[in-house]
């Protein structure tokens, strides 16, 4: 495990990981919540600019098609009312607002997703490393006890 802090790296093999962080110990498992974390911080951050821009294009295609529906239009020389530039804020925010709700509702979901993933391949890799370990610590214990 490599942790990169004010300019040095820390290096620690498993038997080093099992000792500072005994199974079952709280700072064990805030290590685990903090990898988590991070990894899901960084994972959710590189899709939500995405996200938020094909939201936004959808909730704008939208407010075009109800407008339309509504008989309502920007551009004076359509049929229907000419919006002013107080009315085209106000539906630019509401907009925006239900954009952005739509975009930390699917970061949540995506975030609590990615974490329980997460989760369940760092246990299991941790698990079968730490089962390796102690099986190679075993063996060369037995072997010499055996001498």
């Amino acid at each position: 495990m490599s942790t990169p802090a004010r300019g040095m790296s820390i290096k620690l093999d498993t038997a080093a990981v099992m000792s500072l962080f005994p199974e079952g110990s709280t700072a064990r498992l805030e290590l685990q919540q903090a990898v988590i974390n991070e990894v899901a911080r960084k994972v959710c951050d590189r899709d939500v600019r995405a996200i938020s821009n094909a939201l936004s294009e959808v909730a704008k295609t939208e407010v075009r098609v109800a407008m339309a529906k509504a008989g309502v239009t920007t551009a004076p020389y359509a049929s229907g009312l000419t919006l002013s530039d107080a009315a085209k804020a106000n539906i630019a925010l509401v907009a925006k607002a239900a954009v952005d709700d739509a975009v930390r509702d699917k970061v949540r979901e995506a975030a609590a997703d990615a974490q329980g993933a997460m989760t369940r391949t760092l246990k299991e890799r941790l698990d079968s490393g730490l089962r390796a370990e102690l099986a190679a610590l075993a063996k060369a214990a037995l072997r010499e006890a055996l001498k």
